[in-house]
């Protein structure tokens, strides 16, 4: 069963996201912190695949000052381009009806594996790509009439990962 990513992957846990990203701020936690940084961002530059997966999403939920949110949010948008994981039911889906196929023939046919790569959050948790829609007066706007074009779009998108990742607008209630 073929589950591997469309090109090489590493997946990083959320500590060493923080120990990067201290790093990035110039307060290493460890003289070797800024080299694995350095050596990260080459891998990435070259092709290799960070992505994060929806758990990624929740555990940022445990980080309570704003400012380490976002200085963390942005060093993993710079590596990771926004990549995630389809979620973990999709694959395990997938798995389940191959393991079916090969031991009791059904279904008929092999199950096309899914793709485990995609972009942002929506990806991370539903295992599809909600676009970034402009909306004016009359319904959605056509990207290319925008002053930056597709170009905008793509920012806005990009800015609005940033956003998920840091959590920027989200309130935790004051009592649980």
């Amino acid at each position: 069963m073929d589950l591997h990513t469309s090109r090489p992957s590493v997946f990083l846990d959320r500590w060493v996201w923080i120990r990067l990203a201290r790093a990035a701020n110039g307060v290493p936690k460890d003289r070797s912190d800024s080299a694995v940084l350095e050596l990260v961002r080459e891998a990435a530059d070259a092709g290799v695949a960070f992505p994060l997966t929806s758990v990624y999403y929740i555990e940022s939920l445990t980080t309570h000052s704003a400012r380490q949110r976002l200085d963390l949010a942005r060093t993993i948008a710079s590596i990771t381009n926004c990549s995630t994981l389809r979620p973990r039911r999709d694959l395990v889906r997938h798995q389940m009806l191959n393991a079916m196929h090969v031991h009791f023939g059904r279904p008929g046919f092999r199950p096309a594996p899914p793709e485990p790569l995609g972009v942002g959050v929506f990806w991370a948790m539903l295992g599809r790509q909600v676009p970034v829609v402009v909306d004016g007066r009359e319904g959605p706007v056509d990207p290319a009439t925008l002053p930056g074009g597709v170009g905008l779009l793509r920012q806005m998108a990009q800015a609005a990962e940033v956003h998920f990742l840091a959590r920027e607008g989200v309130h935790q209630p004051a009592c649980v």
